[in-house]
């Protein structure tokens, strides 16, 4: 009879555990209008974040449950030989430098090969 109760208890408590996660339950997107790491094609990375938690007053009282988002545009740009190219990975912005051999204009390199950029101290 009491291993019974424990496993009701056990139980319960797992529920509750998991109804208190999915309170925290995320929403994640991103997009990337050039497809990626496309060095040659301006594009423009759309990351949306969103998230549900619960809100308190200034005294700490519990007031509910609210959804908020986050939402961050990214433009791929030039500075110099360089592009910031900027891309999705596991549905999360990320930007990276690569040098345009042959120049960049307007977001794009020109056409030829890319090379990365030299890290500090080689």
């Amino acid at each position: 009879m009491i291993n019974k109760m424990k496993k009701k208890i056990m139980l319960s408590i797992f529920f509750l555990v998991v109804l208190s996660l999915s309170v925290l339950v995320s929403a994640k997107e991103c997009t990337d209008s050039d497809g990626g790491k496309n060095y040659d094609l301006k594009g423009i990375v759309n990351d949306l974040y969103c998230f549900t938690g619960p809100v308190y007053d200034n005294s700490g009282n519990y007031l509910g449950d609210e959804e908020s988002c986050s939402q961050t545009y990214f433009n791929d740009y030039c500075g110099a030989d360089r592009i910031y190219e900027g891309y999705c990975s596991d549905d999360s912005f990320v930007m990276e430098t690569k040098i345009c051999v042959n120049g960049c204009s307007d977001g794009a390199c020109n056409v030829g090969p890319v090379q990365d950029v030299p890290t500090q101290g080689s």
